[in-house]
């Protein structure tokens, strides 16, 4: 099978085919690379002097000050587009002479692949003495990957192997139109046949000669344009156009995390360079959305202080004229711990204090928005004493300015204005005086 894999820099397109190769080796087929520096699980590479500085020493070095002096050293070499080498740290030449590059494999070995894929080589491991525990011995596991010099001749390689070529625009461009199809080119029409599956990673299709691209089997590509934790990985059974939208639809999206536990097991510029970065829109979006949270407090504010001042006023002037103790209609949560029986006591005792009550005035006041609140004042008709429903704990709710419901618990009635009124007789001398113009 043979899979095309594309991104811009910083992808992280090198590092998902390395994770997936890894993931699906189920331990018995051989693993090849090409164009690629310091891969860790490549026993050689974890017996050099750099295989070791960067994937073992360094990787576990805890001394913060040491390092910080490393990574100065490490920063002018990498300029140089160079790995450090024995002569750059010749004080650690001990430390690298006593170690035992199978270590550093094995330390990336259980770092990288599963339990479940690691089960037979730990009971392998566990039963063998350490003394006599060779690379020679695992090999058996094909847990490793071996380096293979020229890309071109990739077709060399034993049937059923696991091929990965990175940057590979750099052996396979384009050709001119009508030019001879080299060998490494045509043999990539019957690779199935000698069982391959092969990776090529490139950062656009069209980088690569287009007879590989036309027998392409799966096409995956990876965006990640601000350098975040998360890529869009766009997957399609032949090539497409990552930049045309029509293409993209065809495709099957899926929004995944970058493989973290994978950086450092191969050598990487991208990895240490491309950091999130944060796009101008993004800056303007939060901008606009802050500039909006702060109108909203201004005009909040302004107008429920213009509601109260307007309230506040008709509040003072109508107090002056009600005769009796008004109450603000709003709702009066009455809590107490009282059990289900002492409940329907209190329901039965206030079920008779609102007999004979009426509603003997009101007030309307009218907010900034139009919208009416009334205050009520309650009296006994026959006792003419005052009631106030916010004293006993009923909830108090307006329907008019005459009447309301009050609640408590599971009991409910309804208040109104006295709706009865005797007529007084009156005498003609009574009449005569003007007495019908007499207000209360």
């Amino acid at each position: 099978m043979l899979f095309l894999i594309t991104g811009k820099g910083g992808a992280s397109k090198s590092l998902n085919t390395v994770a997936a190769m890894v993931r699906s080796n189920s331990g018995d087929r051989p693993n090849y690379y090409t164009n690629v520096k310091l891969f860790m699980l490549d026993y050689d590479v974890a017996s050099s002097f750099s295989g070791w500085f960067y994937g073992f020493y360094l990787y576990n070095l805890k001394d913060k000050r040491g390092k910080a002096k490393l990574l100065k050293i490490m920063k002018r070499i990498h300029n140089d587009e160079e790995l450090v080498t024995l002569a750059d740290v010749p004080w650690l030449e001990s430390y690298y002479e006593a170690h035992d590059p199978l270590d550093t494999w094995l330390f990336w070995v259980f770092k990288l692949y599963s339990k479940t894929q690691l089960k037979v080589v730990k009971e392998f491991i566990e039963n063998m003495p350490s003394d006599y525990l060779t690379f020679e011995q695992l090999k058996q596991f094909n847990l490793h990957f071996t380096h293979f010099e020229d890309a071109r001749k990739w077709y060399e390689l034993p049937k059923t192997s696991v091929i990965f070529i990175d940057e590979c625009q750099h052996f396979f461009p384009p050709r001119q139109t009508g030019s001879s199809v080299p060998k490494h080119i045509a043999e990539f029409s019957t690779h199935r046949h000698r069982g391959y599956d092969i990776h090529l990673v490139t950062q656009d299709r069209m980088f690569l000669d287009n007879n590989v691209r036309k027998l392409a089997n799966r096409h995956i590509h990876y965006h990640n344009p601000f350098g975040g934790k998360r890529v869009t990985r766009y997957t399609h059974s032949e090539q497409f156009d990552s930049t045309n939208y029509f293409d993209l639809q065809k495709t099957e999206k899926s929004f995944i995390k970058r493989p973290s536990n994978f950086y450092g097991s191969y050598f990487s510029a991208e990895l240490h360079t491309h950091k999130f970065k944060m796009p101008k829109m993004a800056f303007v979006g939060v901008a606009l959305v802050a500039f909006l949270i702060f109108t909203c407090y201004l005009l909040y504010g302004t107008l429920f202080k213009e509601r109260g001042t307007v309230e506040g006023e008709v509040a003072t002037s109508d107090t002056s004229k009600a005769s009796k103790t008004s109450i603000a209609v709003q709702k009066i949560t009455y809590k107490d711990s009282l059990v289900p029986s002492e409940q329907a006591a209190l329901v039965s005792f206030v079920s008779t204090l609102t007999t004979d009550v009426y509603i003997d005035g009101s007030i309307a006041t009218y907010d900034v928005y139009g919208a009416v609140k009334y205050d009520y004042s309650f009296s006994n008709k026959v006792t003419e004493d005052i009631f106030s429903p916010s004293a006993v704990g009923f909830t108090v709710k307006q329907f008019g300015s005459c009447l309301v419901k009050l609640t408590l618990y599971d009991y409910t009635t309804f208040v109104t204005c006295d709706p009865f009124y005797r007529i007084e007789p009156v005498s003609d001398d009574s009449a005569n005086n003007g007495d019908f113009f007499v207000s209360d």
